[in-house]
């Protein structure tokens, strides 16, 4: 979401805590995607993959099947302008956290599309205060926040926001940061040989966006080699992703959590908005966006639209419908679909009855409140583990995934 490239008709472009040791952990989300369609150079709106035909010189396509209108939204009002606006009035205080520089992120993409300077003066005072990063980078989720420097400079082309998103390319590019046999980066330096689905989300969107901001073309490469080498050791039988695999005992862990298979959905669509057809990888990426989107189909809650916790287990009396997870897969299915990776007219209709269903978990336009949003997890050897996780309300999981998607699902 964050490449300076083309961009939906509304203009945005796309989007991390500290690592450390093992313990309370996550991972963090997403990009931007484009509107009801790209803006043409003759000054109409050009259709795409299921939006229809474009318009010509000054003309329009109807709204695309894969964003929704603010008129038929709860209220008909903007809900990521709520969310935003009732975030900064409740000052809560942002650190070099990724969960906080998601929220963050969120904030530039409602930027991108408002224009309101308020919300990048916002994001420039914590840029401001934390641009000198926090290396050495011995996590992936360290290195998370980088993604909001790059929004600013994208913004201000100020050479201070610059430095930590390249210390954090240098340390993934020169072979410093561990990996496995096979070369997936560990999740921090204290897991040997564990590879977490969160932890896909907290390096390579930031890496692809310093790449496409300093023509460092080494960072696609990496990108992909990672995606695939994560998707090889995660993937399940039934189209999803588990949470973790251990090096040391060649198993994965127990269950399929919910929001860890939603990053690596945005990030694979953010490495995909960076990677030319003509790539090596780009192919293989593709039908792993589809295959995830096949377990997506498959576990969506029927009566609400959202996904479960644990993905695979709606009938366990413990698990319950989580909002960050079902804002991340409505986004990767609405963005996929727009994008052609996926077929329209069988996963747009999914991705709308996400956002209806996460719309429904809103409240409140002068004081939002996003409620039962799990918090950073570790990593679980049962079910149990995940269901028993608190649920918070407006955590930055979740405000910041709600805005990401927000971005792609509003129709402008």
């Amino acid at each position: 979401m964050t490449d300076p490239g083309p961009t939906g008709s509304g203009g945005s472009t796309f989007g991390g805590s500290t690592g450390g040791a093992a313990g309370v952990r996550d991972g963090g989300a997403g990009t931007a995607g484009m509107g009801a369609g790209a803006v043409s150079s003759s000054g109409g709106t050009t259709g795409s993959a299921s939006g229809g035909a474009g318009g010509g010189a000054g003309g329009t396509t109807a709204p695309a099947s894969w964003c929704l209108p603010i008129s038929a939204q709860p209220m008909a009002i903007d809900w990521g302008k709520a969310v935003v606006d009732s975030r900064i009035r409740a000052n809560p205080g942002l650190g070099w956290a990724y969960p906080d520089a998601l929220f963050l992120h969120g904030v530039y993409l409602a930027y991108k599309r408002l224009g309101d300077p308020t919300y990048l003066g916002y994001i420039k005072r914590w840029a401001d205060a934390h641009g000198g990063g926090a290396a050495p980078y011995d996590s992936l989720d360290s290195m998370q926040p980088t993604l909001v420097l790059d929004d600013m400079y994208r913004e201000t082309h100020n050479a201070a926001y610059a430095a930590a998103p390249r210390a954090v390319a240098t340390r993934l590019e020169n072979g410093s940061y561990p990996t496995t046999s096979d070369g997936g980066f560990w999740h921090n330096v204290n897991l040997e040989g564990q590879l977490w689905g969160d932890g896909v989300f907290m390096d390579l969107p930031p890496l692809v966006t310093y790449g496409e901001l300093f023509a460092d073309t080494k960072t696609v490469d990496i990108a992909t080699k990672q995606l695939l080498v994560y998707d090889h050791h995660l993937a399940a039988p039934n189209d999803l992703h588990v949470h973790q695999w251990d090096e040391s005992t060649k198993m994965q862990s127990c269950c399929g959590w919910c929001r860890a298979q939603g990053w690596y959905e945005m990030s694979s669509l953010i490495v995909l908005d960076h990677t030319p057809p003509t790539h090596p990888d780009y192919a293989a990426l593709v039908a792993v966006v589809q295959r995830l989107a096949k377990g997506l189909a498959a576990t969506q809650d029927p009566g609400t639209g959202r996904w479960w916790q644990v993905m695979d287990r709606p009938t366990d009396p413990g698990n319950w419908l989580e909002p960050s997870c079902t804002a991340m897969h409505t986004y990767f299915l609405s963005k996929a679909s727009q994008q052609g990776y996926i077929d329209a007219a069988t996963y747009a209709p999914i991705a709308i009855r996400g956002f209806r269903g996460e719309l429904q978990e809103v409240s409140n336009p002068s004081d939002t409140q996003i409620h039962d949003i799990c918090p950073g997890t570790g990593v679980g050897t049962t079910p149990s583990f995940y269901y028993q996780r608190p649920k918070a309300t407006n955590d930055n999981h979740g405000i910041g995934s709600f805005l990401i998607m927000y971005d792609q699902l509003v129709c402008r």
